[in-house]
């Protein structure tokens, strides 16, 4: 898939044989284009800032936005889940399936958000 609307960070086979895809931060242009695309082509910049800016630094120039992606196995879009606000979660890390339930696994936070149902 080109140009995806975020970084993905996995990608895990859903209950019902879709791909799953946690989007840790989206690319939603604001008043500035997205802070990683701006990086993106200076490798040297990166690996500045991944040494001297601490993880939770990026917290306050990427926004709080949950999204998944829902793919069908020749790569199309099937469905997404959002939380525009972050209210629940954001930076979707993992998305797993199991009985009904979808588990979005997120790097920050210090529980585990849990929908039910598991169609998107």
């Amino acid at each position: 898939m080109d140009n995806m609307i975020g970084y993905p960070d996995n990608i895990r086979l859903s209950d019902h044989q879709t791909f799953l895809v946690g989007i840790t931060t989206p690319r939603f242009r604001r008043f500035m284009p997205p802070f990683l695309d701006m990086i993106a082509p200076y490798p040297a910049v990166k690996r500045f800032l991944a040494k001297v800016i601490p993880l939770s630094g990026y917290n306050l120039l990427l926004p709080r936005y949950a999204l998944v992606l829902e793919l069908g196995l020749d790569g199309e879009l099937v469905g997404t889940l959002h939380d525009p606000a972050g209210r629940l979660t954001w930076a979707i890390s993992d998305v797993f399936q199991h009985r009904g339930r979808t588990y979005l696994g997120n790097t920050d936070l210090p529980f585990l958000p849990v929908l039910e149902g598991g169609d998107s």
